[in-house]
This record gives structure tokens, sequence and C-alpha cells, in this order.
């Protein structure tokens, strides 16, 4: 059982990087176009869209930034502490 956890857990951990790179290549305007930045896109975005549909519920639709990606980040840290204890 515990390397069912260990898979689940490293997932989350990959899908926090592909969230991350995804953050910092958006910066890159050159780089929006490239494949790279499309499969990263196409992986991570099925996971922001449910997020964005609930903050486009409240006020912070409203913002001039996408906090989308900070509420995944805390989502998957909040799932990996949830698993860290049954991974040994």
């Amino acid at each position: 059982m515990s390397l069912f956890f260990r898979a689940i857990y490293y997932l989350l951990e990959g899908i926090s990087y592909l969230l991350l790179a995804r953050v910092i290549l958006s910066w890159i305007p050159q780089i929006r176009d490239s494949k790279f930045y499309s499969f990263i896109h196409q992986v991570t975005e099925p996971l922001l869209i449910p997020v964005r549909k609930l903050i486009s519920k409240t006020k912070a639709a409203n913002w001039p930034i996408d906090i989308s990606v900070i509420i995944v980040f805390i989502l998957i840290g909040i799932l990996q502490m949830m698993i860290a204890p049954y991974m040994y």
C-alpha cells in the first residue's frame, strides 16, 4: 500500500513542477508558441479550470492576477501532507 501512496505523492510533486514551469515560462513571451509550453499548458489547464470557475463566483474574480495556480499549489501541498505519513 505504501507504494501506491508514494506513487500518488510523486505524481503530485510532478504536477507541482509542471505548474511552476508554466508560471515561469508564461513570463517569457517567445516561449508561449513552443511545443513544450503547449504540452505544459495542456497538462495543467484541466487542474486550473475548476478553480477558476470557483474564483469567478467570488470577489477575487476582479483581481488583476490569476490566483488559481496558487490555490492549486496549496491544495497539492495539503494532499501531500495527508499522504506523507502513509508512504513508509
